[in-house]
């Protein structure tokens, strides 16, 4: 090795560190892409309204909408948060604990385990999207027999079994990649390699500071 060149698992880390927030910044855009579809949604709702649509399949196009922005924003969540935590990992590998509260915020020695803030605002704008899809097929179908029709499968409409099967898929995902986030910040920083007392992930760190 010549004189000022790195040792070789050093630059491939500080590599590795470039690649990780190129991949968030990835993840942070990527989430807009998904937002376009609030007003695909909201074209759907209004053709459901006029009758341009058959009235089930409407509800049943805007149910599937809600429910792939909420699990890709699910999936970023978790990729944004992967990225983060091998982030601070190689950090570890570069700085001393005394770097921490002088170069950068005691928060960050440790990052948390809960959603990013950036993308659990975006799943709330869905849910409330599909609140508005079944709020307006409740009064809807209060009123008596839609126009256009129902689509059923036994006495059920097809739209309201979708909800129920998107909401146990949906909640499944997410308790996946909770577990999964927990097993992965347990391995990193669960206790120190030093043989440190495990300590529990600051409060007060903010993701959007670090992406």
């Amino acid at each position: 090795m010549t004189e000022g060149q790195l040792p070789r698992r050093q630059e491939f880390l500080i590599q590795w560190y470039a690649i990780l927030w190129s991949n968030i910044d990835r993840s942070m855009r990527g989430i807009w892409n998904v937002l376009g579809t609030v007003t695909l949604m909201g074209t759907v709702l209004v053709a459901v309204h006029k009758d341009y649509l058959p009235y089930s399949a409407g509800i049943l196009l805007g149910l599937l909408l809600v429910f792939w922005g909420v699990n890709v924003t699910i999936d970023l969540n978790g990729w944004h948060r992967r990225n983060l935590f091998m982030l601070t990992a190689i950090e570890r590998e570069f700085l001393d604990s005394t770097d921490y509260g002088r170069i950068l915020p005691e928060a960050y020695r440790r990052p948390e385990e809960s959603w990013v803030r950036f993308y659990r605002l975006n799943v709330t704008v869905f849910i409330l999207l599909g609140l508005a899809f079944c709020g307006y097929a409740l009064v809807r179908e209060a009123a008596g027999p839609t126009p256009t029709g129902v689509w059923s499968v036994w006495i059920l409409p097809i739209h309201w079994i979708a909800l129920a099967i998107g909401v146990v898929l949906t909640v499944m995902n997410l308790l996946g990649r909770a577990h999964s986030a927990k097993k992965h910040w347990q391995e990193l920083f669960g206790s120190s390699r030093d043989g440190e007392s495990k300590i529990e992930a600051p409060k007060g760190r903010t993701d959007e500071t670090r992406a």
